[in-house]
């Protein structure tokens, strides 16, 4: 029974509702604010085609371009109009999706149950990916994965599994659909071409049935939607990290693999203001001990693979997944996102799911039957801890000032999040602690046209009319782009 794959789904599903059902009582937060409530375009069903030619948020970022995840929005909207609680259902069911995808995928590359089942329910309750499921705009992540495993699932089951050319085209099509989440999926033709060259002999997957140049199809749909980008929809992202020199990018990287490793096993510090960071050198303390931990790890993986094909095969999918993400081919705002660890976590799952399943076999033939008892047990007690831990987790995500305190906590020196919490307190219309979040926020980065413009929002409730003028007139010279968009929304007029 408890290798039945109908009950596996049943229990997946389950757990996914049960860690994630008090997220249902979050409030909009950070980017659904311009993604959603203050975005004009998915208000209206009617606009659903032009999600696809037009930019993700109020602010007008040609570069942040995911047009299912806008879509996405103009239905929920529709739905549910200005009623978070429809929108996190649908986090929570896209959530799902992925779960049971990554499910089916561990089960058709190793034919077993157990190991897929393991791996799937740590991935379901695991708490660093609160920051995709929690938060309405996280979504693009859950969104990026479940189709890019429907495009994985579906091209084996063609090219390996003899299945007709419908597959093959459904593969391809969930290609494109995974473009048009998010960028990162750019990646898949690589790992399509890296599974067949060098991955594939470290699954059960039989040879291929499917010859011929399968591979062609992928690689024409990333040239279209590159050409696209560069014509269209730019990939320059303004105000990103500066492009540091490559040297740096790559001593940075064992640091930030490192780091996903660790969260994993002891997510402590979830929060969302993680600093950029650059490392100097590769004897920095801290990149030196995690280029030695995350070395041993792939050594001893490597020495292995051939005796424990899922683990080293986990490790691969890791490496190639949170590549994109690692600072070296483009400069991005953070050195490290809580977000980009949902995709690549699934290898790490696969890879501790592989390595009990190998100890628990090992220990079925002791004649101290309790020992494999044991391996269930820890197991048991690391989904339980981290179920428990997501839980609690969600409650941070309840609104603007629980995540941003939070956050703050971690991160003290985070700006943006000053000005977030000084928005959620004007709202409440707690003038004196917004107006103290928003100095805060100039303490830190005093070029901060934003928390400015704040500042004229809450000397305007005064009454003062002469220091809001003077602080809107501060706010457009700093940031004249989207403060501008904000007062043609708000209809504000030089006649203050």
């Amino acid at each position: 029974m408890l290798r039945s794959r109908t009950l596996h789904i049943i229990l997946l599903v389950l757990a996914a509702v049960f860690v994630y059902a008090n997220s249902l009582g979050g409030d909009f937060v950070y980017d659904d604010k311009p993604m959603i409530v203050q975005y004009d375009l998915i208000h209206q069903i009617n606009n659903l085609p032009r999600a696809f030619t037009s930019p993700t948020t109020i602010y007008g970022n040609v570069n942040y371009y995911r047009p299912l995840q806008t879509a996405s929005y103009m239905i929920d909207y529709f739905l549910w109009g200005e009623y978070p609680a429809g929108f996190h259902l649908t986090n929570i069911l896209l959530h799902i999706a992925v779960v049971i995808m990554v499910y089916t995928l561990i089960l058709l590359l190793f034919k077993s149950r157990p190991v897929a089942f393991m791996a799937a329910v740590m991935f379901c309750v695991h708490p660093v990916h609160t920051t995709v499921v929690s938060y309405i705009a996280g979504r693009a992540d859950s969104m990026l994965c479940v189709f890019m495993l429907g495009c994985f699932v579906s091209y084996i089951k063609f090219r390996y599994g003899g299945k007709s050319l419908a597959v093959y085209a459904l593969s391809v099509f969930f290609f494109g659909l995974s473009l048009m989440a998010k960028e990162t999926a750019m990646i898949i033709p690589f790992a399509i071409a890296l599974f067949e060259l060098y991955g594939r002999r470290y699954t059960k997957v039989q040879a291929p049935q499917r010859k011929g140049p399968w591979q062609a199809a992928f690689w024409a749909v990333l040239l279209l939607y590159v050409l696209f980008r560069a014509t269209k929809m730019s990939f320059f992202v303004e105000g990103a990290m500066a492009p540091f020199p490559l040297a740096n990018r790559l001593m940075t990287a064992p640091y930030v693999a490192g780091q996903y490793f660790r969260l994993l096993f002891l997510p402590v510090d979830l929060h969302m203001g993680r600093q950029p960071w650059l490392a100097s050198t590769l004897f920095e303390g801290k990149v030196l001990l995690s280029l030695v931990a995350v070395g041993l790890i792939y050594f001893y993986a490597y020495r292995m693979r051939k005796k424990e094909k899922a683990v080293w095969f986990g490790l691969l999918w890791f490496a190639v997944m949170i590549f994109p993400t690692l600072n070296i081919i483009a400069p991005l705002f953070y050195t490290i996102a809580e977000n980009w660890l949902y995709v690549p976590s699934i290898g790490l799952f696969l890879a501790i799911a592989a390595v009990a399943s190998s100890i628990y076999a090992k220990l079925a033939s002791s004649s101290v039957k309790v020992t494999r008892w044991a391996v269930t047990v820890l197991v048991g007690m690391y989904v339980a801890t981290m179920a428990a831990v997501t839980v609690s987790h969600n409650r941070v995500w309840k609104n603007e000032i629980t995540l941003g305190l939070n956050t703050i906590r971690f991160s003290p020196r985070e700006f943006k999040i000053y000005n977030n919490v000084g928005v959620a307190y004007l709202s409440r219309g707690d003038l004196d602690k917004a107006e103290e979040y928003f100095w805060k926020c100039l303490e830190i980065k005093p070029d901060t046209g934003m928390a400015y413009f704040n500042l004229y929002r809450v000397y305007m409730r005064r009454g003062d009319r002469a220091k809001a003028r003077q602080y809107l007139d501060r706010a457009r010279e700093l940031d004249p782009g989207r403060v501008g968009i904000l007062i043609k929304k708000m209809g504000i007029t030089d006649q203050i």
